[in-house]
C-alpha cells in the first residue's frame, strides 16, 4: 500500500509505504526468508483503517480544542510510551518456540530410537551367525516377558 505525497493535514505532505509478510516458520525473525509470503488484500483493509484512525484523531482535536497536528502528536506519543510494537505476537512466537522444543525432544527420542534399534540389529545379526534362529530368539523373548511377569 503506498502513500506518497498526500495530505494528512491542510500543507502537510506524507509517505507511507506498508508491506505486510507472513513471516517463514523455520525463520520467523529474517523478512528475506524463502518461506516469507506477502500478506494479500491487506491494502484494503489498512486503507479503510487509516481512514477511520484519521478522522477518529481529527474528531478528538476538535472536541478538545487541540489542532490537528497536535492531536497527532499526541495520538504518537501515546502509541510509543504505552503500546509495544511486537503486541499480540508474543503469544505466537512462545507457541511457535514450545513447537520447535517439543520437535526437538521427538528428534532426540527418534535419534536414541535408531542407535538402539542399530545395536538390536547388530545383536540379531550375531546371533543368526552362530546359528540361533529367529523363532528361537522370539521363543526367549516370551519366555523372559512370562518370568517377568
Amino acid at each position: 500500500m503506498g502513500s506518497q505525497n498526500e495530505p494528512v493535514f491542510i500543507d502537510d505532505k506524507s509517505g507511507v509505504d506498508f508491506s505486510a509478510y507472513i513471516p517463514d516458520p523455520k525463520d520467523l525473525m529474517n523478512s528475506q526468508a524463502n518461506g516469507t509470503k506477502p500478506v494479500n488484500g491487506l491494502e484494503n483493509t489498512l486503507a479503510s483503517s487509516v481512514t477511520n484512525l484519521h478522522n477518529t484523531i481529527i474528531e478528538l482535536a476538535k472536541e478538545n480544542g487541540f489542532s490537528e497536528s497536535t492531536a497527532v502528536k499526541k495520538f504518537m506519543d501515546d502509541v510509543t510510551k504505552n503500546y509495544r510494537l511486537v503486541q499480540g505476537f508474543e503469544s505466537r512466537v512462545e507457541e511457535l518456540k514450545s513447537e520447535a522444543e517439543d520437535t526437538e525432544a521427538g528428534l532426540i527420542m527418534l535419534r536414541q530410537s535408531e542407535a538402539e534399534l542399530d545395536n538390536v540389529t547388530s545383536s540379531l545379526r550375531k546371533l543368526w551367525a552362530i546359528g540361533i534362529r529367529s523363532d528361537d530368539i522370539v521363543n526367549l523373548a516370551k519366555s523372559l516377558d512370562r518370568d517377568h511377569k
